[in-house]
C-alpha cells in the first residue's frame, strides 16, 4: 500500500481505492497543535520505530546516541517476555473503511498482543484510542488484544495493556465515515 495526501487527507491507497489512514480520522476527532511535537522528537521516534521493526525481523541495525538507548531498553523488555512476532509493520485496511499500520503484533504467553511502541513520556488520549481502538479493527489482529509500550527518555519501559472502549470506537468510526464522505464527494 501507498501512503500519500489525497484532497488534504493523509491516506493510503491500494488497487486505486482511498483509505483515510488512522491518524488522518484521530487528528479529526482529537485535533492537536501541530507544534505539540518538534521535529527532533519525532524524527526520533521514526527512527527507533524502524530499528524495532529491524529488530524484531531478525536484524540488528547500528545505531547511536538516544535512539541507541531508548531501543535498548525495548529490546530488553522484549527478549524478556520472550516474545514471537507474528506481525511486523504490516499495512492494513479495515472493513469499515480506514487503513494504517500497527507496530507488531506478538505472543506473549499464549495471549496475542497487538503492540505499538510509544518513544514518549506520556501517553495521550488519541494514542489510545489509535490502539485500543482503531488497530484492534484490523481483519490481521482479530483477536489480539491492545497494549502501548511506552519508552521514555530515561528507558524506562511503562506497558500500558489496554481494554476497547465501545464509546471511542464509536466516535472513531463516526470520524472515520466523515472522511470517506470527503474523499468520495469532495
Amino acid at each position: 500500500m501507498i501512503v500519500e495526501d489525497y484532497k488534504g487527507v493523509r491516506c493510503y491507497r491500494e488497487n486505486g481505492t482511498y483509505y483515510p489512514s488512522v491518524h488522518a480520522v484521530l487528528n479529526l476527532l482529537l485535533p492537536s497543535d501541530p507544534a505539540w511535537m518538534d521535529d527532533d522528537a519525532l524524527a526520533m521516534g521514526t527512527e527507533c520505530h524502524a530499528i524495532m521493526a529491524c529488530y524484531l525481523d531478525g536484524e540488528n541495525p547500528a545505531c547511536y546516541g538516544e535512539a541507541q538507548y531508548r531501543t535498548d531498553a525495548a529490546k530488553k523488555w522484549y527478549d524478556e517476555q520472550k516474545c514471537c512476532a507474528a506481525i511486523i509493520e504490516q499495512s492494513c485496511v479495515s472493513r469499515y473503511g480506514f487503513a494504517g499500520r500497527p507496530d507488531c503484533g506478538v505472543e506473549i504467553n499464549c495471549v496475542k498482543w497487538l503492540i505499538d511502541w510509544k518513544f514518549a513520556e506520556s501517553i495521550t488520549l488519541a494514542n489510545r484510542i489509535q490502539v485500543e481502538t482503531a488497530y484492534t479493527r484490523f481483519n490481521e489482529y482479530k483477536g489480539y488484544r491492545p497494549m502501548i509500550v511506552q519508552i521514555t527518555k530515561a528507558g524506562a519501559v511503562i506497558v500500558h495493556k489496554l481494554k476497547v472502549n465501545h464509546h471511542h470506537w464509536a466516535a472513531f468510526l463516526s470520524a472515520s465515515n466523515v472522511l470517506n464522505w470527503r474523499l468520495q464527494h469532495a
